[in-house]
């Protein structure tokens, strides 16, 4: 079995793993100013595994469409990329630069394979499987075996070894050997407070700003911390307001509850949250103190700019990160 990395070594974003040359796991983007993609692979891909929507692993997949792979992914997982794909092209437009277009990610539609948890299928002479990666809903570990080399590789995507509000941890119990191991390490070496402090922390400053007459402006990602976030201020009785593209995906968790840990939760905490989606809502939020979790998380776009901007010198206001900041994006910096 030959392993090639195209992206996500050493850096986060771009991922894309090429196994015999034959399948792509992953085919991520890199979102820096401007966009980083994966190394280029001359040959013809014939299969593609997504292991979760989000854009560092799934950004890159419709410049694939052209020489139209099967591609396999879990069904909300696919729900969510083709909306996130669609957001790419209409920023990419906005900023003069050209990706892909609407008619790539039409062919993905068309030619994606839907598998759940725990369901093997076959590529060629390779058995595959997905299973529960506990990161984002439809988020799934890898595990690829050749039955002519009897060999095996194990790809556990972005994962997480922790149950949240959302999502039921990955466990590491359901997960098969193999003889090739890819872990993700964005957080190697680091050891984490636990949850509940955070979460404790992160209302306690929440609930100080609003006490204070400030905002609370709590950037996210679309997929997975825009719906903790307002389901940890719902277990605390703060209602917030939420703008972006974290409410579409909400809609498309819903239709797939047996992704979600508890999708009644997740439904009662969206259904008394403020949906914002006009300029007009967007300063009837700020008319008053308030909690603001909106789109995007590394503040490279979306409604948080607006935000940013009228709240910029005001002392009782604050914004909150809640993910992880790639070099390069305006939050990290």
């Amino acid at each position: 079995m030959r392993i090639k990395f195209l992206g996500g070594c050493s850096e986060v974003g771009r991922s894309a793993v090429l196994i015999d040359g034959k399948i792509l796991i992953d085919y991520g983007i890199r979102p820096a100013d401007p966009p980083e993609m994966p190394a280029p692979h001359n040959g013809r891909v014939h299969s593609v595994i997504v292991s979760h929507a989000h854009l560092d692993h799934s950004g890159m997949i419709p410049k694939l469409m052209n020489s139209f792979p099967d591609l396999f992914m879990t069904p909300v997982t696919c729900d969510i990329a083709l909306i996130l794909w669609k957001d790419t092209i209409k920023l990419g437009n906005s900023h003069g630069i050209h990706i892909y277009d609407s008619e790539d990610v039409e062919r993905v539609a068309k030619c994606a394979r839907l598998f759940n948890y725990r369901k093997q299928f076959v590529v060629d002479s390779y058995v595959c499987e997905m299973f529960n990666a506990g990161h984002i809903p439809g988020s799934a570990s890898v595990f690829i075996r050749n039955e002519r080399e009897d060999i095996s590789v194990f790809y556990t995507g972005d994962i997480k070894l922790e149950n949240t509000k959302l999502l039921n941890s990955a466990s590491l119990d359901e997960f098969p050997c193999a003889d090739v191991l890819i872990v993700e390490s964005t957080y190697y070496g680091t050891e984490h407070r636990k949850r509940s402090e955070l979460e404790r922390e992160f209302v306690d400053s929440v609930e100080d700003t609003i006490s204070r007459g400030g905002h609370a402006i709590i950037p996210c990602f679309a997929v997975g911390r825009t719906q903790e976030i307002v389901m940890i201020l719902h277990a605390h009785g703060i209602v917030p307001y939420v703008d972006g593209l974290g409410i579409s995906v909400f809609k498309i968790f819903e239709r797939h509850p047996s992704f979600i840990r508890d999708s009644e939760a997740l439904s009662a905490a969206f259904k008394e949250a403020k949906f914002i989606n006009g300029k007009r809502k967007r300063k009837k939020a700020l008319s008053q103190p308030s909690a603001i979790v909106t789109t995007a998380g590394m503040l490279n776009g979306g409604p948080v700019l607006y935000y940013l901007r009228q709240v910029h010198d005001d002392p009782k206001s604050k914004v909150l990160l809640t993910g992880y900041q790639i070099d390069g994006t305006n939050g990290r910096r």
